[in-house]
Order: structure tokens, then sequence, then C-alpha cells
């Protein structure tokens, strides 16, 4: 993304400082098996990360002394991506449908939300008595299977409501 001629900041996906970008003079480490080895000086922990091929992670900075692992950056930064990505695929977006009166019900049974409008034209904008009349009818109809959000919207030549699956608690 560029924003004015500028390059938008790298988007950070490890929340842990890694390597060089750890300051604290002791750690308490653990190794790449999961053992705790036991706290140490900066020094010795980033040459036994370096032995072994792998990173030095500060995994929680706060404790007193910070625990830091010996582990692959990469596949840490791998598996946030992993979880974010499961995160938005089981995350259930809200969707509004708008229909017609017939097939409210089938949509409402599946648990989506509906908008439902009346459409004011010709003789029934001279008359509101007959667009209440036509809109108090309609939710009575739909308030037997769902509940209805009483914030009704006239908008323009068009009044809508928004009905949300699930019987209402008598």
């Amino acid at each position: 993304m560029n924003l004015r001629g500028r390059s938008a900041p790298p988007e950070q996906i490890s929340p842990h400082k890694v390597n060089d970008e750890i300051t604290a003079p002791q750690m308490l480490l653990i190794d790449a098996d999961g053992n705790k080895v036991g706290i140490i000086e900066l020094a010795q922990a980033k040459r036994m990360a370096e032995e072994a091929g792998l990173d030095l992670v500060e995994v929680a900075p706060g404790a007193k002394p910070p625990v830091c692992r010996i582990a692959d950056n990469s596949k840490i930064i791998y598996e946030i991506k992993r979880k974010r990505r499961e995160a938005r695929k089981h995350a259930k977006a809200q969707e509004l449908k708008e229909i017609k009166m017939r097939h409210a019900k089938a949509l409402l049974d599946e648990g989506h939300r509906v908008k439902m409008t009346v459409e004011i034209r010709g003789r029934r904008r001279v008359n509101p008595e007959t667009i209440q009349d036509l809109f108090s009818k309609m939710i009575e109809d739909i308030q037997q299977v769902a509940e209805v959000d009483f914030n009704t919207r006239q908008i323009g030549r068009s009044r809508s409501v928004i009905v949300t699956p699930g019987k209402p608690t008598p």
C-alpha cells in the first residue's frame, strides 16, 4: 500500500522480540525441546541459539526474569498467521437479507437477519394511516416467528424494520 509516495510500514506479525532485539541482561531460558535450562546471561543464550541454528525469542517479557525460548521464529510467525486465518474462517459474518415477505420465514429459519421494507407509492403517500396499517400487519405476521427491532426507519418513499431470528420471549 502506498500512502502519498511513502510505503506503508510492514505489518508486525510477531509480538516477540527476537535475537538482537532482546535487551534483558539475564533470562530464564527454555531450550528447543521445551526443557527449562535456567537463568543465564544474554550472551550465553544467544550463543546456545546460534549453535542450535535457531532464534532466541522472548516469549514473556513481563516476567522477572524475562522468559526466552530457543525456537524457529519463522515457525512461530507461521503459527500466528495460521491462527488468525482460522479465526477469520470461523467468524460468522452478519448478513442482512432484503426479500419479499414469503421468503422471510425461510431466511429467518436459516439464522439470517432480514430487512423488511414497505414501499410507499401512489395514493399511499397521501394517506399515512394506510401505510401504518400495512406496516402493523406485516410486523404482526412476522412477530410469530422472529424478534422485531422496533427502531423503524422511514427514508424517502420506504419504511423498513430489521427482524432477527428467534421467537421473542413471552
